[in-house]
């Protein structure tokens, strides 16, 4: 473990997976891996998702808990017409998170999406997935965890998993930024 605390690694799984990752005390780097072209299929993807998973959990150091957001619930994919090969994907992904972290004695978790947004946005609703993600990229911003420029859904979720799991899972105290000023310090600590 290192001096800040034990590696958390909060993923949001698909195609383009973001990954987010550090210890509880700072702010995570963050990535968005690409795992294919859309043509190329779930081998590939799956292929590629152990590929990099493989490479991470190899080198050190090693991280002690991966986070990922839950898939939906089938009834959710079919009220929002998902095909076939996307509810494939969403749950051979989970499997791979699931089977690789045992490999390695990695503890994974499972995060309700919804329990996610709530801690990182405040609310657990936001009028849609198109509001839910603007809110989630504008606290990654407030927070510094994304620069102000990014636009990365991916990423920014990956990091509202990381910091929901650094709050409920390392017991690590938030920071709660008011008026999006971080740099000025307008900041308290609230458990």
């Amino acid at each position: 473990m290192l001096a800040g605390g034990p590696i958390i690694i909060g993923l949001d799984l698909g195609r383009l997976t973001g990954v987010a990752e550090g210890t509880p005390t700072g702010a995570p780097s963050s990535r968005t891996w690409t795992l294919s072209d859309p043509q190329d299929g779930l081998a590939v993807q799956c292929a590629e998702l152990l590929r990099l998973l493989n490479t991470r959990l190899l080198a050190a150091p090693r991280p002690s808990l991966i986070v990922s957001e839950a898939p939906l619930p089938l009834a959710a994919f079919r009220r929002l017409g998902a095909s076939e090969a996307s509810i494939r994907s969403a749950h051979a992904f989970y499997g791979l998170i699931a089977g690789i972290s045992g490999v390695f004695g990695v503890r994974f978790h499972v995060a309700d999406v919804g329990a996610v947004t709530k801690h990182f946005t405040g609310k657990a609703h936001h009028g849609g997935r198109d509001a839910r993600k603007r809110a989630v990229i504008a606290r990654c911003r407030a927070l510094g965890y994304v620069p102000r420029d990014s636009f990365d859904e991916d990423r920014a979720d990956a990091c509202a998993v990381w910091d929901w799991a650094c709050a409920h899972l390392a017991r690590r105290p938030r920071e709660l930024v008011l008026f999006n000023n971080q740099q000025q310090g307008d900041s308290v600590y609230v458990r």
